[in-house]
């Protein structure tokens, strides 16, 4: 190994240290807010869609990245949300926008945010953000259990004060606390690639 990988090495490994420290930080500030304003908040909160949780936790993001700079590499990925529709013959609806991105690469379930920051024994994290009482589909279990198997710290968060904590615990260093158990002899499945839009138009004919 070279000077220079060595010199990356060591930088990399300080860099990993004080990015901890500062983790830890917000870490216990974010619990002692949510502590203290729970009873004013669990109402109001409680009604927001997952839009609402999403804005919310790229504010926090955008306000904290001066002390935590990888926060800038935090990615939404827009699998879900409502697709303008339209109404075939037979009274089937359909999206062209969605059957489009379906094609594309667009997969359905893939987790909602993407933080590509390796820490601890994770290549980087995967969040599936939800609604207070919103729960997952098969979809999301198969990638969340496959990413998991694959090296990635992937779970579900109960809302954006839940996905706060889950990104400052891991970017801490510590394996955080699982959220999304999976169940003992339950067979978790990606769903299969789609096929060409070619072969789709000629099953359709």
């Amino acid at each position: 190994m070279t000077r220079p990988d060595l010199k990356r090495l060591a930088q990399d490994g300080q860099d990993r240290r004080e990015r901890a420290i500062v983790a830890r930080e917000l870490l216990a500030a974010a619990q002692a807010e949510d502590e203290r304003t729970a009873p004013l908040r669990a109402y109001a909160e409680g009604t927001w869609d997952e839009s609402q949780h999403q804005q919310r936790l790229f504010a926090w993001a955008a306000e904290v990245e001066t002390r935590l700079p990888v926060m800038r590499l935090l990615v939404h990925i827009p699998n879900g949300g409502m697709r303008q529709q339209q109404v075939t013959r037979s009274g089937q609806r359909f999206s062209r926008e969605g059957q489009k991105l379906k094609f594309e690469g667009l997969r359905p379930g893939y987790p909602d945010l993407v933080l590509d920051v390796a820490s601890g024994t994770f290549h980087g994290l995967r969040i599936e953000l939800k609604t207070l009482s919103g729960a997952l589909s098969p979809e999301q279990r198969g990638w969340l259990m496959a990413l998991r198997e694959r090296g990635y710290c992937a779970d579900r968060a109960q809302g954006w004060r839940d996905a706060r904590h889950l990104i400052l615990h891991y970017l801490s260093g510590d394996v955080p606390p699982q959220r999304w158990i999976p169940r003992r002899g339950q067979t978790y499945v990606v769903p299969p690639l789609p096929h060409s839009l070619e072969a789709h138009r000629k099953r359709a004919r």
